[in-house]
């Protein structure tokens, strides 16, 4: 009984091994795949484009806002204002600059939210395109080496062709 059970778990364990040994691995870099992208290059554009119209705007305000607080402080200063209308003005200029602090961070998460929307669907073809190319290929994994994470051995092949390829077909 005892060599049956050795015998199994031997047979267990190079059917293990064997199985792993044949698997395939795969590698691709983003980076080098996003980038040869012209879509990627275009959506790249546009985010910039649009981020800088959100900073301008913001920039105007800005401005506006510490040019009319330098003047009333040197009016402060000056005497120009009286007591009242210092201490009448003080909140007007705490709630205008919390409002600055708010349109930043709301740009902020426009820009956020502008940046999914332009590559999401990108990213997910590059996704979609390296299942296919794992599925067509046989592939137990395909690794992106742009992560520094995991460095390709002799056995794994690069596949980022293959995806480009693949959405070149899609």
């Amino acid at each position: 009984m005892k060599r049956v059970l050795k015998f199994l778990m031997l047979g267990c364990c190079f059917f293990m091994v064997t199985n792993l040994m044949a698997q395939k691995f795969g590698h691709t870099n983003s980076i080098e795949l996003y980038s040869s992208l012209s879509e990627w290059k275009a959506a790249e554009k546009q985010l910039e484009t649009y981020a800088q119209q959100l900073q301008k705007q913001l920039k105007t305000e800005e401005e506006a806002f510490y040019k009319d607080l330098q003047t009333f402080q040197q009016n402060a200063k000056a005497g120009v204002l009286s007591e009242a209308d210092i201490e009448k003005q003080y909140p007007v200029f705490q709630q205008r600059e919390q409002n600055l602090l708010k349109k930043q961070q709301e740009a902020q998460q426009k820009a956020s939210k502008k940046e999914l929307e332009l590559f999401g669907p990108i990213k997910d073809r590059v996704n979609n395109a390296i299942k296919a190319v794992m599925n067509d290929g046989n592939y137990a994994y395909i690794f992106d080496i742009a992560q520094g994470v995991i460095v390709p051995g002799p056995s794994g092949e690069d596949v980022t062709s293959k995806i480009k390829s693949k959405m070149g077909a899609q």
